[in-house]
């Protein structure tokens, strides 16, 4: 009988020390904002504590920085596309002026 309830301590030992160290490493992941580290983390602890409403809204933050971070990498890739596009009109603009110039007018020095 005894030896029933050490193994449902030593079970319950690792459970709780698996336990902790999915919540460090949690803060670990939120901390470094590695937020699809954080989320891993998330699913398995609520896995283990279903009923803790405290993880539905640590996830739900969780959720909303992945979508902003993804909205501004679109919005910064979408601005590096508009100055690449600028930039090409420069280069353009440059070269059309280049073609235009009479290479006789650079050899004439003004008196």
């Amino acid at each position: 009988m005894e030896s029933e309830s050490s193994d449902e301590c030593k079970t319950y030992q690792s459970e709780s020390i698996e336990f902790l160290k999915l919540r460090i490493n949690l803060i670990i992941s939120l901390q470094s904002k590695d937020y699809s580290e954080a989320k891993s983390h998330i699913n398995q602890l609520n896995k283990l504590d279903p009923n803790n409403t405290i993880y539905q809204d640590v996830s739900n933050f969780v959720d909303t920085r992945i979508r902003q971070m993804e909205e501004e990498k679109d919005r910064s890739s979408s601005d590096e596309g508009t100055e690449l596009e600028e930039e090409e009109e420069d280069n353009q603009e440059e070269e059309d002026t280049d073609e235009g110039y009479d290479e006789e007018e650079e050899d004439l020095i003004p008196v």
